[in-house]
């Protein structure tokens, strides 16, 4: 026969297991959004990327002697991009709805090279969906020159900030995404 002292330990064990399971019902009953991770369509050298389709043109003038196409002296090579593309983020739960987010705050940070994503960022967020979990946020250049430096490069990470308060109270809380590599 069990001790009382053994059945107080087997219900305060049963209790902490019951416990963690009503906070995830009640996570994802909630809406609360406790996750947010890019679902990229493109890699590049094996990094998650955001990626913009763009060329780099430079006038050229045909060489009346050689027949050969030369670069126009003094010319400055012009960069051409679509200026947006779309990047698409799962959402945890996949019950998340758009009153459930600060839908016109969401933004991207970021950084150039290496360090984690923090300040004034070439690329601008505009949420334009949810769907079955999707976050779809439409990606804007905001400088007109290329995105992809000689030596380094632009990352970007979304913040996502909640209508609602977060599990421990705190006002505005934001979720952030891991870096991705922005191209163009």
């Amino acid at each position: 026969m069990a001790s009382k002292t053994d059945l107080d330990d087997a219900i305060k064990e049963l209790s902490k297991k019951i416990e963690g399971n009503v906070n995830t019902i009640n996570g994802v009953l909630s809406h609360r959004l406790t996750s947010v991770t890019l679902v990229p369509s493109v890699y590049v050298d094996g990094i998650p990327s955001i990626v913009f389709s763009s060329a780099n043109y430079t006038p050229m003038v045909l060489n009346a002697s050689t027949h050969v196409l030369e670069p126009v002296k003094g010319a400055t090579a012009v960069i051409v991009s679509n200026e947006s593309t779309e990047a698409k983020f799962r959402l945890n739960p996949a019950t998340v709805t758009k009153n459930d987010i600060k839908w016109d705050k969401i933004a991207f940070a970021n950084d150039r090279a290496q360090a984690r994503s923090t300040s004034d960022t070439p690329v601008k967020a505009t949420a334009s969906d949810i769907s079955e979990g999707i976050l779809t946020v439409k990606a804007t250049k905001a400088v007109s020159t290329s995105l992809k430096g000689d030596k380094d490069f632009w990352i970007v990470a979304l913040r996502v900030p909640l209508s609602i308060k977060d599990k421990d109270g705190n006002e505005d809380p934001t979720y952030t995404t891991d870096d991705a590599v922005v191209y163009s």
